[in-house]
């Protein structure tokens, strides 16, 4: 599953690719891209509203515009 998503990449969460989930009312999701796997669409962040590491789909996913 081809994506263009790379290391160092800042993200939201998200699950129509045009909003970003809210973590709590005020701030999304949002963490930044640690690793990704080109085979299988997989994209690992870091989390920082909760301080985790979680893999999710590519599709799950939308660049932060800065």
């Amino acid at each position: 599953m081809k994506h263009d998503f790379k290391k160092g990449d800042v993200v939201w969460w998200t699950v129509d690719q045009q909003t970003p989930l809210p973590f709590s009312k005020e701030k999304p999701f949002i963490g930044i891209v640690v690793d990704t796997s080109k085979t299988h669409g997989e994209v690992e962040v870091y989390w920082f509203n909760n301080t985790i590491f979680k893999a999710l789909n590519h599709k799950n996913l939308m660049l932060a515009k800065s």
